[in-house]
């Protein structure tokens, strides 16, 4: 499923920052958006969950708008996790919380039911099905809008920040879950400060800066640009930076 930006440009009222992209195509597979606090991200996330509406252009979805969905087709094409998971909680129970979006939909009962427990089981939280939201660590609770996500089963998923908060342990789980979307045809965006996770895990970057696409494209062709890198205001990952310091060859990213 492709999502599409034309001519986008969007501010907020009595702000002066714009957010403009002329051209994006976001193809099925796993992408990354990365930039400075600032840079547009945020707003962008949201442009393309369809929570703001466009001022100038137009998104689609399979050549559709994305503005001409009801919210129950769009549901079922896009899910989106925020950056602070409890921003996005409201029952009483993980269970509730994971099959919410399952009874919006209107999923058969026994659907639902076999959903919920594999949804919980994939992203490690079996045990904790009947314990309210609030009471999980905030790994957990990210762990918890992840799962959301996952249930219905959108083409299209979209991750504010899902490694915040995450052990390693977690991080490899969720890295393992996105991994295995993208290679099933799903199309899959996360916005990312860790150039270090995003170097080892993501194919594919969407750069911003001051509101801008400053770069488009194959994450190894961005890493290996530190003049572009360095324009970005983001940092290389740690084993580059070690490498350029010690006076070697930094490495050959292959993803």
């Amino acid at each position: 499923m492709q999502l599409k930006i034309h001519n986008l440009r969007f501010s907020y009222p009595q702000q002066q920052f714009t957010v403009k992209a002329d051209h994006l195509d976001l193809q099925p597979g796993l992408t990354a958006m990365i930039g400075e606090n600032g840079a547009g991200k945020s707003t962008l996330f949201k442009l393309l969950g369809g929570l703001v509406t466009t001022h100038q252009g137009k998104i689609t979805v399979d050549q559709q708008p994305l503005k001409d969905f009801l919210k129950t087709e769009r549901a079922r094409k896009i899910g989106l996790a925020f950056q602070d998971p409890d921003d996005q909680f409201f029952n009483s129970s993980v269970k509730k919380e994971v099959e919410w979006e399952l009874r919006q939909l209107k999923v058969p009962a026994k659907k639902q039911s076999e959903t919920v427990t594999a949804v919980l089981k994939e992203t490690n939280l079996s045990q904790q099905a009947q314990q309210n939201p609030y009471d999980l660590s905030l790994s957990d609770r990210k762990l918890l809008s992840i799962a959301t996500v996952l249930a219905p089963n959108p083409q299209i998923a979209l991750f504010d920040e899902p490694m915040i908060a995450l052990d390693w342990p977690s991080q490899q789980l969720v890295s393992h879950i996105f991994t295995k979307l993208a290679k099933r045809g799903h199309t899959i965006l996360v916005i990312s400060h860790n150039l270090d996770w995003v170097a080892q895990n993501v194919p594919q970057v969407i750069v911003m800066g001051r509101g801008k696409v400053i770069f488009a494209g194959k994450t190894r062709d961005f890493l290996h640009q530190p003049t572009l890198v360095k324009k970005s205001n983001l940092l290389l990952p740690k084993v580059t930076r070690l490498t350029m310091a010690l006076g070697i060859n930094p490495p050959q990213y292959r993803l």
